[in-house]
């Protein structure tokens, strides 16, 4: 349903820059004498508005409410969604939008925003946007985007290389990522990445798991010889293991080759452990520690992501 209609522009969030200069991100709503508006990022402070850049999507120029965190969105660890962050909601069914922010602290001094756009209805999609200041402009520094209800995207901020600032741990997991020419069955998806702030080159710079020498866990329910015993696994509504990703491990070197597998990731070891005590009824589960693992499209031709 319609909310009411927006008068004024809406702020969903403020995020204050840490160089001293009073400025900040502003994540707004305004109104533009349509029925649809873009969302916009402004650089300002009390008295000036230095930049202005408005997303890639728009949305109905009504006013936004709190809504539940749905954790489709993308926010957190794959195996660990953040349920506390604060979502916005606007419009309804294929004009339905929510949107998070959160800072994301990049190197001494520099501070960006980071902003979760997800949207659609029967086909929903995300976008996930980081944005920095460069003297005094806004610049689209990293984006991602999936376009699958079913898919899990999960954008993770944890510092794992201890230099006092986090790493982007990005992870996409589709459950129909390719056929198994085999079988002919339809096989999973997976992929992750890690992007870090480069203060040499001003840029966020995107690596493997092996380039960046960081591992994700696999809590692997099983490994089997063939795809049929994972498939009926998987299939069995009965069964905890209806949410694994079944998986050939052809795209895992460092697993028994020839095998297939259910499994579900995260970038927590201790979260690996719990999941498969939590859905192991057969025992012969473990945890796989995995640092060459499907990269994105992008890292794969490209070794270093251009700044968007």
């Amino acid at each position: 349903m319609l909310g009411p209609p927006l008068e004024a522009p809406f702020v969903f969030e403020t995020v204050e820059l840490s160089d001293g200069s009073d400025r900040r991100y502003v994540v707004r709503l305004a109104p533009c004498g349509e029925i649809l508006c873009p969302i916009e990022v402004q650089l300002r402070d009390d008295d000036t508005v230095y930049d202005t850049m408005p997303l890639g999507e728009c949305a109905i120029a009504q006013q936004p409410e709190l809504a539940g965190y749905d954790s489709i969105l993308g926010v957190g660890d794959p195996l660990r969604p953040d349920d506390g962050a604060r979502v916005w909601h606007i419009g309804y069914e294929i004009r339905s939008l929510a949107l998070h922010t959160r800072p994301i602290e990049l190197s001494a001094g520099r501070r960006g925003l980071l902003v979760h756009l997800i949207g659609g209805w029967d086909h929903t999609w995300r976008i996930h946007y980081i944005f920095v200041v460069q003297d005094d402009r806004l610049v689209l520094a990293w984006s991602a985007n999936e376009v699958d209800t079913e898919d899990l995207a999960a954008v993770h901020l944890a510092d794992v290389d201890g230099n006092g600032y986090p790493e982007i741990l990005y992870f996409y997991g589709t459950y129909h990522g390719w056929r198994d020419q085999a079988s002919d069955e339809t096989l999973a998806g997976v992929e992750a990445a890690v992007y870090r702030w480069n203060d040499d080159t001003g840029k966020i710079e995107g690596l493997t798991l092996a380039a960046a020498g960081i591992p994700i866990y696999a809590a692997v329910g099983g490994m089997f010889d063939t795809v049929v015993p994972v498939k009926d696994i998987w299939w069995n509504s009965a069964s905890c293991f209806w949410l694994y990703y079944a998986l050939p491990t052809e795209h895992f070197p460092e697993l028994t080759p020839d095998k297939f597998i259910l499994a579900k990731f995260t970038w927590d070891r201790a979260l690996a452990e719990t999941q498969l005590d939590a859905c192991n009824p057969a025992g012969y589960g473990f945890v796989a520690e995995l640092t060459d693992f499907p990269a994105p499209w992008r890292l794969e031709n490209y070794p270093v992501a251009p700044t968007p």
